[in-house]
């Protein structure tokens, strides 16, 4: 239906196009005629050439805007690109604000999730926050772009690299966004991401960035605490002769054990190391799911399912007959085992929230290490010395967000650095 619906609008437009130039035929042959003799006579009349130049102009700019609207049907254009168009070519602004994005692609700055960063944006510097982060397939990633002006809009792109010089030159995700809602993106491939956020020119706000991640599955097992799983992924097995292809939640016998997704069961019974134990399959190409060592079963093969529904109960057979009663969940693509725990780990927001600092700060220490990440571990890559200022782009709870006078960015730690109110120019003298 959206198809058809697109080659519908795609055909209005080409019909306003193609009505537009035959209309205007039977004119722009009537002012052609007078230019030629007009030239011919040797008589050239400014008017008719005029009125012939205005209407092929006319005639250009209608047909460049019905070919962009053309060209935006198949390919429709990113948030940044409708934002590009709202300014005059060579724009000074936009040219340092687009300038400002793309250095952001190329900063090594790496957080750790939760993290959450309040700030107030500076206009006059063209700020952007990107961060460095790993993700895991089966987790949902969520980022909150928050402003005390609710008409602050952030544009938030995310990319996935292997390296920094590997940026693909397409987001997997690029967004405009104007709500308090967080956007999401559930993660189909383990590794290294990029997040770049950044306003809009001239914008003037405090800001609040949230990162973190929520599971992209419920829970298998009903009303159990997050520390209830208690043996991981690749845990040695069998005297280290196999490793753990899944998670063990342990609970009391007879809790029950629910679908993570809508699918049919495959094998349901017994047999074994796995004792007890169910196998739903979301669909052919899609994964499948095994609960094993079940006190009982109360579904059965070929049954369709509902996320949520119980298909039996926590038990200990199989090989887990000496062990405490707990579910063995695991996940299976068509390439193997899968790790778990990314799908299912019910991951909180930060509880601590940090305070609103001002835009300037100053060293007060004799040293003071700048480094890629808000942690101690984190790679150290300039030292500052006692007295030197620095722009301050926003806060976590115990780090500084910093800018550097070379445009390089890093993470201070609170205790190296007072806020200030005054200006004083930076010494640029770092060791």
């Amino acid at each position: 239906m959206k198809i058809i619906k697109e080659i519908i609008k795609f055909g209005k437009i080409i019909d306003s196009t193609v009505i537009a130039l035959y209309n205007s035929l039977p004119l722009l042959e009537k002012y052609a005629l007078e230019l030629r003799c007009a030239i011919r006579f040797n008589s050239l009349n400014w008017m008719a050439a005029s009125k012939f130049l205005f209407l092929v102009f006319l005639l250009v700019f209608m047909s460049c805007k019905q070919i962009q609207k053309i060209q935006d049907t198949f390919a429709p254009p990113t948030p940044r690109e409708l934002y590009a168009r709202s300014f005059k070519e060579g724009d000074s602004a936009y040219r340092q604000w687009n300038n400002s994005y793309n250095w952001a692609l190329r900063d090594s700055l790496t957080v750790i999730l939760p993290y959450v960063e309040v700030g107030e944006i500076i206009p006059e510097i063209h700020p952007r926050y990107s961060f460095n982060i790993h993700l895991s397939e089966g987790e949902k990633l969520m980022v909150s772009t928050t402003s005390d002006s609710d008409s602050v809009p952030f544009f938030i792109d995310i990319h996935r690299f292997e390296n920094l010089d590997s940026l693909p030159s397409e987001p997997l995700l690029h967004e405009k966004n104007y709500t308090q809602l967080p956007l999401e993106l559930n993660i189909r491939k383990t590794g290294n991401y990029k997040i770049v956020i950044q306003p809009e020119l001239f914008e003037r706000a405090n800001f609040k960035i949230e990162l973190y991640t929520q599971p992209t599955l419920v829970f298998p097992v009903v009303n159990v605490p997050d520390n209830a799983i208690q043996s991981f992924w690749g845990a040695p097995r069998s005297r280290g002769k196999r490793t753990h292809e899944g998670v063990d939640i342990f609970a009391p016998k007879m809790t029950p054990v629910v679908a993570v997704v809508e699918g049919r069961t495959g094998f349901v019974g017994e047999r074994g190391l796995g004792g007890k134990q169910v196998w739903l399959r979301e669909s052919i190409f899609k994964n499948s799911y095994y609960y094993a060592h079940l006190d009982s079963i109360i579904t059965f093969s070929g049954e369709k399912i509902a996320v949520g529904d119980t298909l039996g109960f926590v038990g200990n057979t199989g090989n887990a007959r000496t062990t405490a009663p707990h579910l063995h969940f695991g996940i299976y693509s068509k390439e193997g085992a899968i790790d778990p725990l990314p799908f299912i780990r019910r991951n909180r927001k930060q509880k601590a929230q940090p305070t609103m600092p001002r835009t300037k700060g100053r060293i007060v220490v004799p040293k003071a290490n700048v480094r890629l990440g808000p942690n101690t571990q984190a790679l150290k890559f300039i030292a500052l010395e006692e007295g030197d200022t620095i722009t301050i782009l926003g806060k976590t709870v115990d780090w500084y967000h910093t800018q550097l006078p070379d445009n390089t960015f890093g993470f201070i730690h609170h205790s190296l650095i007072t806020e200030v109110t005054d200006t004083k120019k930076l010494n640029t003298n770092y060791k």
